[in-house]
């Protein structure tokens, strides 16, 4: 099994990588995607597979300009690491599979088992800062 596993990019360069978890979400993702299209700026974003089926437009939107797709499950639960089911959902649309896995709450325990990640088919996304923000 081949694991790459990340917790920050090249240091030796003035780069920060922006990342947004948990979308699809209008009408917050449209917000951001304004913000980032105003600012030139492209994102990553880990979405779930769940938001994916349910606002297919958003995420193609999300697509089209040209950010980068991350699988961040398909249902967010604790402790369900139903990665592949949300890479069908998301391949589906974007036509083609994802590279990223990012894994909610930060658990990487949910996803060490998944098809997905033992193939060795997705680098699996930490964070440098983790704002904890789902812990309020």
């Amino acid at each position: 099994m081949s694991l790459t596993y990340y917790t920050h990019a090249r240091r030796d360069e003035r780069k920060i990588a922006i990342t947004f978890d948990d979308g699809p979400n209008p009408p917050r993702t449209d917000q951001i995607m304004d913000i980032l299209e105003n600012m030139g700026v492209r994102g990553t974003f880990f979405v779930l597979g769940k938001w994916v089926e349910r606002w297919p437009q958003a995420f193609e939107r999300i697509v089209r300009h040209g950010h980068c797709i991350g699988n961040h499950s398909h249902l967010h639960h604790a402790h369900l690491g139903d990665f592949d089911r949300a890479e069908a959902a998301i391949a589906n649309l974007m036509g083609g599979p994802t590279r990223f896995l990012r894994a909610h709450y930060f658990n990487y325990f949910t996803c060490l088992y998944s098809p997905l990640v033992m193939s060795g088919a997705v680098a699996i996304i930490d964070s440098d800062v983790n704002p904890a923000d789902y812990d309020k």
